[in-house]
């Protein structure tokens, strides 16, 4: 649709009317309009998005077996949940990097499936048309990182995560602020075409939302590392051949493989030392290595930002970051150009989600054999040897019984606890020596003091627990006592494990 399509909604808010066409890009098109107020001009920034993005979007929708009526609720869930991203960029009004929002309006179709979103935001310069106009400096991109960790922090306080960083989403006001915008609106018009395509977004992509992991807000400082990278790196993402060379489809295809496997990044052309440090700091592949906050980075990144004075001594050969003009046409800063599909890979789709671990059945559980460490079988050790010993002492008391003629039900009962207590120390230290298993500590613990319990209990239960019963369940339960430390010490060693 072009410009005549959205004059008809003139004037726009009361009083703002288009003065020319700023961009145009897959998800919508952006004007400067003004309004004359006492003689003053006020300029802003209209985002036109219209739901459906075309006829064939809708055919599209329909032929997965729905008709008017759940078409048209399907789409109006979508303007809701665009609406629902003005209303957060609402909430980060008034900081100095984040995109003012100022107004918007939802207008229906008449007689038809569709709406038209007017976004009215601040008067900005995208940074791909800033990066076209102007030599970037080092000082330069090292402000970008700053100014935009600025604004991750805000979000990071509010409990927001971007996932869209990429240098259309970025932009520059008139004082030199660089300011993070479209929080999440451009993905949800994306998620509602049939094709549900992530196309023009892998570069910039952490690995962990490629291959459909969970993640966190260090996907957005994962972004950030690789916008800086390539601006420092003549517009070429990692792994792509250097600048002059040609790139090649498959080229973009292994730079891909290579960066989502996990491959170690070389540094930037146009950084060393501690700046390079930073940025592959960012584009970690293990999230846990990447900065912790974008509080973080932006410390560090202001620890190695200087003066313009200062550039001669830091960069002898030169503070202009190279970005050849031939390059600066490619996707990475061509959102609002007809060709800016041009330089994008054809990619992999990204792999399926790893299954879903099967839990262990019961049965298995005593099969399930861990390595414990050194200490942990030194504890095992010496709890078995107590045990056996314990269970030869009671054994010894077996025989006197035998031959003095003891045959009380309470001692004959404990015939089998004495036996017992030497057969499970016996294989709690084969269990240790031989299998390795931390089992051994189960059958040492449960065991050994199931049949102690059991003993007790069935001697009460006949009524044979005499006062030398009583004194012989006070040494036991000392014994116990003394033994359990022991177990304690086996089960930590192994959790370590």
């Amino acid at each position: 649709m072009d410009v005549t399509y959205y004059k008809k909604y003139e004037p726009f808010f009361g009083s703002w009317r288009i003065t020319k066409t700023l961009g145009e890009g897959s998800f919508g098109k952006v004007f400067e309009i003004k309004r004359e107020d006492f003689d003053e001009i006020y300029k802003s920034a209209l985002k036109v998005i219209t739901v459906p993005q075309s006829e064939s979007e809708l055919k599209s929708i329909m032929n997965n077996g729905m008709d008017d009526i759940s078409a048209t609720e399907y789409f109006r869930s979508v303007v809701k949940e665009i609406v629902s991203e003005f209303v957060l960029m609402s909430k980060l009004k008034g900081n100095s990097n984040v995109v003012s929002y100022e107004d918007h309006q939802v207008i229906q179709h008449e007689g038809k499936i569709g709406w038209d979103i007017l976004i009215r935001m601040e008067l900005l310069t995208s940074l791909p048309d800033y990066a076209r106009d102007n030599a970037l400096k080092h000082r330069d991109v090292i402000k970008l990182g700053i100014d935009i960790c600025n604004a991750l922090e805000l979000c990071q306080k509010r409990n927001i995560i971007h996932r869209d960083i990429k240098p259309e989403n970025i932009f520059v006001s008139e004082d030199g602020y660089y300011k993070l915008g479209d929080f999440g609106i451009a993905r949800t018009i994306e998620k509602a075409g049939s094709g549900l395509s992530k196309k023009g977004t892998y570069t910039y992509m952490a690995p962990e939302i490629y291959k459909g992991g969970g993640y966190g807000s260090s996907v957005d400082i994962y972004s950030l590392g690789i916008v800086m990278y390539r601006l420092l790196n003549g517009n070429r993402a990692p792994f792509l051949p250097p600048y002059p060379e040609k790139i090649s489809p498959s080229d973009m295809d292994a730079s891909l493989i290579k960066r989502m496997s996990g491959e170690k990044f070389p540094a930037p052309a146009g950084a060393e030392g501690r700046l390079a440090e930073i940025i592959l700091k960012a584009c970690s592949y293990n999230p846990a290595e990447r900065y912790s906050s974008p509080i973080q980075m932006r410390q560090e990144l202001e620890a190695v930002n200087y003066e313009s004075g200062e550039a001669k001594i830091i960069y002898p050969k030169g503070d202009v970051v190279s970005i050849p003009a031939e390059e600066k046409t490619v996707s990475m800063f061509g959102m609002f150009e007809n060709n800016a599909e041009k330089d994008e890979p054809t990619l992999p789709p990204p792999p399926p989600p790893p299954p879903l671990p099967v839990p262990p059945q019961a049965d298995d559980e005593n099969k399930k054999e861990e390595m414990p460490t050194a200490s942990g079988k030194i504890w095992l050790l010496i709890s078995g040897i107590i045990m056996i010993a314990w269970g030869v002492n009671w054994c010894w008391l077996i025989v006197e019984d035998f031959f003095l003629g003891y045959y009380m039900t309470f001692f004959a009962i404990n015939y089998v606890f004495r036996v017992s207590r030497v057969l499970f120390g016996i294989t709690g230290i084969v269990g240790v020596v031989f299998r390795k298993n931390i089992n051994a500590a189960k059958y040492l613990f449960y065991g050994g003091n199931t049949v102690f319990i059991f003993c007790i209990v069935s001697a009460a239960a006949n009524g044979t627990l005499t006062n030398a019963g009583i004194r012989f369940v006070i040494i036991e339960t000392a014994l116990s006592l003394v033994f359990i430390p022991f177990l304690i010490g086996a089960f930590k060693n192994f959790r370590r494990d």
